[in-house]
């Protein structure tokens, strides 16, 4: 009896043809640390690059504490492009950092240059006193 094994790649063959719902999904550094996690009501699997999703919660991590938020980002709808790390969407987001908040509406995060840009309705407040920032 000969017996036959075959290697297969399952990531690459998991595409759901429905929404998930309730999910987490984490990503690692090449030290294996958490960067970042995605939380959602639902996530919409568009394609292997691009996940919508809708409640979504993104909570990124601090590269030398990866058990210390950095910040944490909010949007009822989202595209989020897992390997470009980088988020998108025209609806309202909500930024919460520890000594800060940010709100709008059509924004782009990108995680590997820790940029958010909020180009619609941006309001900030500052949690900390800021002195001599307009000299």
């Amino acid at each position: 009896m000969m017996v036959t094994w075959m290697v297969v790649d399952l990531a690459a063959q998991m595409e759901p043809d429905a929404p998930v719902i309730d999910f987490l999904l984490p990503r690692f550094g090449e030290t294996g640390n958490r960067i970042w996690d995605l939380s959602g009501r639902k996530g919409i699997y568009i394609s292997p690059e691009q996940i919508d999703v809708e409640g979504m919660r993104l909570r990124v991590f601090q590269d030398d504490n990866p058990d210390e938020m950095e910040l944490q980002i909010e949007s009822p709808r989202a595209s989020i492009f897992i390997q470009e790390n980088r988020a998108a969407g025209e609806n309202s987001i909500l930024v919460l950092g520890p000594t800060f908040s940010m709100s709008g509406t059509e924004w782009t995060w990108d995680g590997n240059e820790k940029k958010i840009v909020i180009r619609a309705n941006c309001r900030v407040a500052f949690a900390e006193v800021l002195t001599d920032i307009l000299r």
